[in-house]
């Protein structure tokens, strides 16, 4: 009831608490806003209360979040990729507990699947918007944001994913800066008592036994054609990197990152799954 809690005081005050609720209700709020104000207002309009709104529009946002992967995997690999991507998202353990739970991430995922989706179409303004909205959503959505659009602005050598990422940066730092009167990311609350949880095989499990199973088959077709998957693999490693951030000493919300590296090996798992399906179809049965 966290996050329902401030949309509840939004709706009663009309704007946003100075102060969060975290930590004893002293700390300035470090959250950016569009999550809990997107359903603060759907709660207002609708009169409705804000938990019933929160939880319908936790129901709504995973949906959306489906959809948003469905569109990444038709633009990647086609038709079957998009299916099966859709298919194996709902199926993940893992992604499932952050599409289930009124929480930022419910709104960030699909938010920023959409930010990718408009990357990989070139189409700059529609990237940029979703970019920004993302940043505006949730930091740790907006971290893997970035990571992913700079690996993927490298490894394409497109300029586009780097003007989505400089305008994400943009509205985030304006933000912290208004809110927290501070640029400095290092001494938030979070980050400075370096919350996180190990990685366990209990989380590997949580992928999901059939992303795993077909993630391996993907290997052949993104070999041959790496451009092609160029977001898939900047995906892929982004996660990885972040998720593994105590290999480089960090040690800050691994635990957290991991889900993203999940939609990451699920969509792997789709191409996989989509290879194995194109082979059946073209096998003559006798």
């Amino acid at each position: 009831m966290y996050h329902t809690g401030i949309i509840r005081l939004i709706t009663e005050a009309g704007a946003l608490p100075l102060y969060d609720l975290s930590y004893g209700g002293f700390t300035k709020s470090f959250y950016v806003p569009a999550y809990r104000m997107f359903v603060a207002s759907l709660s207002l309009i609708s009169g409705t209360d804000p938990a019933t709104t929160a939880a319908l529009a936790t129901i709504a946002f995973g949906v959306a979040a489906a959809a948003a992967i469905y569109l990444l995997g038709r633009e990647i690999g086609g038709e079957w990729v998009g299916v099966c991507a859709a298919f194996l998202f709902v199926l993940s353990p893992e992604i499932t507990i952050y599409t289930i739970r009124p929480f930022p991430e419910v709104l960030g995922i699909p938010l920023m699947l959409l930010a990718f989706y408009f990357v990989v179409k070139q189409r700059l303004g529609l990237a940029i918007i979703a970019s920004v909205l993302t940043a505006l959503t949730h930091q740790t959505t907006a971290v893997v944001l970035g990571a992913v659009l700079l690996v993927y602005g490298l490894l394409a050598r497109d300029k586009k994913s780097f003007v989505a990422l400089a305008c994400a940066a943009a509205a985030y730092f304006a933000w912290q800066l208004v809110s927290l009167n501070s640029l400095d990311i290092l001494s938030m609350r979070q980050i400075a008592l370096k919350e996180s949880g190990a990685i366990t095989l209990s989380h590997i499990e949580r992928i999901g036994a059939f992303a795993l199973l077909f993630a391996p088959f993907a290997l052949p077709a993104i070999a041959r054609d790496w451009k092609k998957h160029a977001m898939t693999l900047s995906f892929l490693v982004a996660t990885l990197l972040l998720a593994k951030n105590d290999w480089f000493g960090i040690g800050i919300f691994n635990d957290r990152l991991f889900t993203y590296f999940a939609i990451a090996a699920v969509l792997v798992g789709a191409i996989g799954l989509a290879e194995i399906w194109k082979a059946l179809e073209a096998t003559e049965w006798k």
